[in-house]
């Protein structure tokens, strides 16, 4: 059996190191960058530095080779088991704490598109115009709910609501920090060593934690609340008053409801061998009590359970959308210490302990996958989840490396950690860029927005983006991602309708704005994504509509499309 086993690994090996080799030369990149264009959501996730993964493959190889020599000559060897303990972890939370904070000085300043969909909505909440984006239009073109009720508070009392979504992240990041602590107190008394406190220096490091907790959106602070249900359901004391933050967590973010599902799945598992009783559904009660108004209230208000986001991303070709959340956690994987994770989680003992955290895992999981993963860097989707992730891994370090051969142990670093971190460096490196040259764009939005403002009469307008240009303009918007408005978005694909040119035109609004890569622009004047090509090369807009400004958007707007520029028509009166 043994022979066979190392046989199958040298194979492995050998085919790795051969195949990242072959990928080496751009093969990969070039089939990836012709299948998939910019206006699909895989192209997202795909352009992230996929010429990385040839070093998995030649890593990985390495790692197989040395793994079949340990089955071979196996070497005793163990770790000291009180090597964490030497450390008091009052000093691992500061330094942990130090470290975001670090990093939030890096990433300040940081901010999505996205975001101000969400801005557009509160100040409109707070000047009385309703919880809608384009005024007397019922479009639920956001999923963050409390978040958006939050901001439209604040928005009232006359404060501008960017700065004060980034302080509610910046706050909920360090919440969050002392929340896993005290997790990680509980699970260090139930393993009798303090291996779990090292989850904070995990979660301190993680990227995606850090650089969305200064981002203004809200997913510091749905991490705290799904970390506070799984704590406070996890804990006999405080079960009973989980409901209200599973509430709140629903209220946070749509897919909250997936959290709450999972804790009532897991509780029925947990109980699937006793009695039936009332006081386990305790929590969901006060959960329904405080959730099931809402619904009925979004229902009345909007028509429709589901976020208008949903209907825009998750429906469509479903094969092609799993594939792109399959992708996406693929992705994540081999990002930094996804692939530990994994690895580890493999040797966990089935505790009680863990019941909750893995029900919860991948339920949201599967979730991630079912809605095809997300467009943004750095793995948004995943940040809710890492601390639960963190702590699993913390706490299963020593058992981990009881016992296992020095060889061993060095082709676990090389299969996980070598190829994750080159991973990270090479992603990080190209994304910062980004980062940097996005935060001009957006500032360059900015002054798009509100030179419609002063320039043209009020109006309605088509373009892509339903955020910051529309925030500062203060237009009507059609946004042909079909999130904010209404008659695009009770389009059918596939149906009787169809999302084309005709129906954008047939809603006769007042501006077009297209993006463009400049060099086409120069060379042919192709309109990058398909239907706004469709549209520019309709005879009514040719005939309707004419040029009146052009802006130059910076370079590294996105990865694939360089220099880019923003023609706005107007049609004529």
């Amino acid at each position: 059996m043994y022979k066979k086993l190392v046989i199958l690994l040298v194979t492995i090996s050998l085919s790795s190191i051969i195949l990242g080799v072959f990928l080496s030369n751009g093969f990969l990149v070039d089939f990836v960058t012709d299948r998939f264009s910019p206006d699909r959501n895989l192209y997202y996730v795909t352009e992230m530095k996929i010429e990385t993964i040839p070093i998995l493959f030649v890593f990985g190889g390495i790692a197989f080779t040395l793994l079949s020599v340990a089955w071979i000559r196996p070497i005793k060897y163990k770790i000291p088991e009180n090597l964490c303990n030497l450390v008091k972890p009052n000093i691992i939370l500061l330094i942990s704490m130090l470290i975001l904070l670090l990093h939030l000085f890096y990433f300040f300043g940081w901010s999505v598109d996205d975001q101000f969909i969400s801005y557009r909505y509160a100040e409109n909440l707070a000047q009385g115009k309703g919880l809608v984006f384009n005024e007397g239009e019922y479009v639920e073109g956001y999923s963050n709910f409390l978040f958006v009720v939050m901001l439209a508070f604040f928005s009232f009392l006359g404060m501008d609501v960017l700065p004060v979504s980034v302080f509610i992240e910046i706050f909920f990041g360090f919440a969050t920090l002392i929340l896993l602590w005290k997790m990680a107190k509980s699970f260090a008394e139930f393993f009798s060593n303090k291996w779990p406190y090292m989850s904070l220096l995990f979660l301190s490091i993680s990227g995606p934690f850090c650089i969305y907790a200064v981002s203004g959106m809200e997913t510091t602070i749905f991490t705290f609340f799904v970390l506070l249900s799984v704590y406070l359901y996890s804990s006999p004391r405080s079960r009973n008053i989980s409901g209200l933050s599973m509430a709140i967590t629903g209220l946070l973010r749509s897919e909250g409801f997936v959290i709450v599902i999972a804790l009532f799945m897991y509780s029925i598992f947990r109980n699937r061998k006793k009695a039936f009783c009332l006081k386990e559904l305790f929590p969901f009660l006060i959960f329904s009590t405080i959730y099931l108004p809402y619904v009925f209230w979004k229902i009345s208000y909007y028509g429709d359970f589901f976020p208008n986001t949903y209907h825009a991303k998750a429906e469509g070709d479903k094969l092609f959308i799993v594939t792109n959340g399959l992708t996406y956690l693929a992705q994540f994987l081999a990002f930094g210490t996804g692939s530990i994770l994994v690895g580890l989680s493999l040797f966990c003992r089935r505790e009680e302990v863990y019941g909750v955290f893995l029900f919860v895992i991948f339920a949201y999981v599967a979730f991630i996958v079912y809605v095809g993963g997300d467009w943004m860097a750095l793995f948004r989707f995943f940040v809710p989840i890492q601390p639960l992730l963190f702590l699993i891994t913390a706490s299963q370090l020593p058992r981990f490396f009881k016992g296992l051969a020095p060889v061993m142990v060095l082709s676990f670093i090389l299969l996980m950690l070598v190829p994750s971190i080159f991973y990270s460096i090479s992603t990080t490196s190209h994304i910062l860029p980004r980062v940097r040259a996005g935060n001009h764009v957006i500032d360059q939005y900015r002054e798009i927005g509100l030179w419609m403002k002063d320039n043209l009469p009020y109006g309605s307008m088509v373009f892509d983006d339903a955020g910051a240009i529309p925030y500062y303009s203060g237009f009507k918007l059609y946004d042909t991602a079909r999130l904010v408005s209404k008659d695009i978005a009770l389009v059918e694909l596939g149906g009787n309708q169809t999302f084309t040119a005709e129906y954008i035109l047939s809603k006769e609004p007042d501006y077009i704005l297209m993006l463009a890569k400049l060099q086409l622009v120069e060379d042919s004047h192709v309109i990058l994504r398909p239907l706004l090509e469709e549209i520019y090369n309709n005879m009514e807009f040719q005939n309707e509509y004419e040029m009146v400004k052009t802006f130059t958007i910076a370079e590294g707007y996105a990865a694939a499309w360089e220099e880019c520029l923003l023609m706005i028509y107007a049609r004529n009166t």
